[in-house]
């Protein structure tokens, strides 16, 4: 696929323009179209991510927006994403919940 650039229009554009968005590289609502903002946006990533700066998203700015983007994600293991405070109180609920389908089950089975 060849790199988006100046006149260049699409979803990769929007997509483009989104992740400059959200790095707070643009303050517009993502068009489609890429125009001088995205160009001076592009620039401003690059300059500050010691990039060669050509406005263009080449391989180069790609990788580092790739490298950049893997380091923001938070690796969250399934334990880490429910305080401890809150697991008992759910571990009570679910119990609950148990206790309530097994009198249930045993209700339909009466009634047969």
């Amino acid at each position: 696929a060849q790199d988006p650039s100046q006149g260049a229009k699409g979803s990769t554009v929007t997509q483009l323009q989104t992740y400059l968005a959200n790095d707070q590289y643009m303050d517009d609502t993502p068009t489609g179209t890429y125009g001088p903002k995205t160009t001076q946006a592009i620039n401003e990533f690059q300059e500050d991510n010691d990039l060669s700066v050509t406005g263009k998203w080449d391989a180069k700015t790609r990788a580092k927006a790739g490298e950049l983007f893997k380091e923001s994600t938070p690796k969250a293991s399934p334990q880490s994403r429910i305080p401890d405070s809150q697991r008992q109180s759910l571990a009570n609920s679910l119990n609950a919940i148990r206790e309530l389908l097994n009198q249930l089950k045993a209700t339909l089975q009466s009634q047969r």
